[in-house]
């Protein structure tokens, strides 16, 4: 029998304290140096940096910016992107755990002996 306890919880895992949002936070800050910036955008300021980051990693998506005015080719590529993945692909992750504890969670009757 499998117990909630024993599974990992993937959710905090991408909340806006893990690393995994860091790297887009860190992209947004240092564009101005990076390649596939051909409009010479310079970084995005700290609040806004953090808020998009954290918006993007939680799947809000709240876009407190202006789109190509603001990002770069490469930031929007790498720190947008792959977040819009992410955070999708972690939801369903959980979708799958909640369905799976609710299946194991329930008693399976038997044809043969009841309660199982």
């Amino acid at each position: 029998m499998r117990r909630w306890a024993g599974r990992p919880t993937p959710r905090p895992c991408s909340s806006s304290i893990s690393p995994a949002s860091w790297p887009s936070y860190l992209l947004q800050r240092v564009q101005g140096v990076l390649p596939l910036n051909p409009q010479g955008l310079g970084a995005v300021s700290p609040d806004s940096s953090f808020n998009t980051a954290v918006s993007f990693a939680t799947n809000t998506n709240w876009q407190g910016y202006g789109g190509e005015t603001t990002m770069s080719y490469l930031t929007q590529m790498l720190a947008m992107t792959v977040q819009n993945f992410v955070s999708a692909a972690t939801g369903m992750a959980v979708l799958v755990a909640l369905i799976g504890g609710s299946r194991a969670a329930r008693p399976r009757r038997s044809a043969t002996s009841g309660w199982i």
